[in-house]
């Protein structure tokens, strides 16, 4: 399934129907809402183009989102987080070495 591309059509027939849909959607509320449809009409569009723009980074995750840049940050803050430890560690065997020459 992994492998299996989900056909351009079909993203393209959904967005081509969210598009037009949204189109005459004015039309459909200016009796009910008046001047309220330019708000209504905002609203909806963000929320729909919204939900259809995170549908299609879902559809392709590997060639939409910047991967090669997320991983090599997460690369860097890992090395971060380490050498901070090494530090720690070095910082408490000096400590250690210097308690045991005030114990000698």
């Amino acid at each position: 399934i992994f492998a299996t591309p989900i056909p351009v059509g079909y993203t393209k027939h959904t967005s081509r129907f969210l598009f037009l849909w949204l189109f005459f959607l004015p039309w459909a509320l200016t009796e009910q809402l008046g001047v309220g449809t330019v708000f209504a009409q905002q609203v909806l569009s963000f929320g729909l183009l919204g939900i259809e723009d995170v549908g299609i980074q879902i559809e392709e995750p590997f060639s939409v989102l910047p991967l090669k840049k997320i991983c090599f940050k997460i690369a860097n803050e890992g090395q971060i987080v380490r050498s901070s430890f090494d530090f720690l560690e070095e910082q408490g065997s000096k400590s250690k070495a210097s308690q045991r020459l005030q114990m000698a």
